[in-house]
């Protein structure tokens, strides 16, 4: 299956995703191998610290992409950073199409 094409301008997570896959594999594979161990406050702080990090992890993943697409959002000023702008008729005016002498005054003034 190949994969969609990337919108020009949206960022890339592809690095991302395999750092936190590889290191939540390594947090489940120490935890499987924790669970029939010895019940020592070692392996305990070891299961805690292991469970932390996998929830740092997946929080830490959303919220640095909710806080990129908040500031792509900001810097854009767009509720679609990553769409492609749209070309074509220009947007609706609710003044109306006016001619110069047929504008009343204070029409376009903002």
């Amino acid at each position: 299956m190949r994969t969609p094409k990337k919108v020009p301008g949206e960022p890339s997570w592809y690095w991302r995703r395999a750092v936190l896959f590889v290191v939540c594999g390594w947090c489940m594979v120490m935890l499987w191998r924790l669970v029939g161990g010895d019940d020592t406050e070692v392996h305990e702080a070891l299961v805690s610290g292991l469970i932390m990090l996998l929830g740092a992890l997946v929080l830490g993943y959303q919220g640095f992409a909710t806080a990129q697409d908040i500031a792509a959002i900001l810097s854009t000023r767009s509720g679609t950073p990553y769409a492609p702008p749209i070309y074509g008729e220009p947007p609706f005016d609710p003044r109306g199409p006016y001619d110069d002498e047929q504008r009343p005054p204070g029409a376009g003034i903002r």
